[in-house]
């Protein structure tokens, strides 16, 4: 028979397993709402300020945070400036409890690795109600609804990837998507990778386009391996919708200045050779 105490230790470092394991073992999606501060189309980047004083985030994230975006369809149709809603994955002991946002929150852009989700958000009515009209990366995880009442559900099958990378997708996956609209189900699209599926609503006169990039079907291992689809779907509508702007700061550019330490060394080796010179007429 175990001794009580040892008993009673034994319990309480299992339990403090059981809490404390998951928590450092696997990277939570974190949404968070901001401006677009810069697009690096060469670097496949985006910046976000995040703006979580005036819009909801998950975490009161201070700081530019850069990362991959989920595909390029960002750079044709998003702006500097416009207020988009994004998604990143954060281990929890690198978020911080006080709601101070991520650890070591500075004005320092700090690189999250990869954007899982941005949604582009647009003012759709006269009364400022804002909506996502544009969705690039996995819509699972947004939470800003999609204009006109539209809901995606999804589900990938297909052989399982050499690694969980998201990016890395096998092409044979395919994504099972469902439409839903305010009066019930919609319609629904069998899509291999590259094809899209669109469906019209004329009582409304909006369109929606799912396009399926790609993605891998994670099964068992979802929790850790998803956000784990790239999608690029729009909601098009007869009246317009205005995306919402916020103000950035202006990014500081290069400029051909000789920087002072070097007019110094410059000068001062001018001062000697002029001095040398004096030096050898004497």
């Amino acid at each position: 028979m175990i001794p009580k105490s040892p008993l009673i230790l034994a319990t309480i470092g299992i339990i403090s397993l059981l809490f404390t394991v998951p928590a450092c073992a696997t990277p939570i999606p974190v949404i968070i709402h901001g401006s677009v501060l810069e697009l690096n189309q060469t670097g496949h980047t985006m910046t976000i300020l995040p703006d979580c004083d005036a819009y909801p985030c998950n975490y009161a994230v201070k700081g530019p945070l850069t990362g991959l975006v989920p595909n390029d369809e960002v750079f044709s149709r998003l702006e500097r400036g416009e207020l988009v809603e994004a998604v990143c994955k954060q281990w929890i002991n690198q978020l911080t409890d006080p709601g101070t946002g991520l650890i070591y929150p500075s004005e320092e852009v700090r690189d999250i690795h990869q954007w899982y989700a941005v949604g582009r958000l647009s003012i759709v009515d006269g009364n400022g109600t804002m909506r996502g009209t544009e969705l690039f990366g996995d819509p699972a995880y947004l939470d800003t609804p999609l204009a006109d009442g539209y809901e995606i559900a999804y589900k990938l099958s297909g052989p399982e990837p050499p690694v969980y990378d998201y990016g890395s997708f096998p092409p044979e996956t395919v994504a099972n998507v469902t439409v839903r609209t305010p009066g019930g189900n919609a319609g629904s699209g069998i899509l291999s990778t590259g094809e899209s599926y669109t469906f019209s609503r004329e009582e409304s006169n909006t369109t929606l386009t799912v396009r399926f990039i790609g993605g891998y079907n994670a099964e068992w291992i979802a929790p850790k391996a998803c956000p784990c689809a790239d999608f690029y779907i729009s909601v098009l509508s007869g009246r317009n919708y205005t995306p919402v702007g916020k103000p950035v700061p202006e990014q500081e550019s290069p400029v051909n200045k000789t920087p002072l330490e070097l007019v110094c060394a410059i000068a001062a080796i001018g001062f000697l050779a002029t001095m040398q010179g004096l030096t050898r007429r004497r």
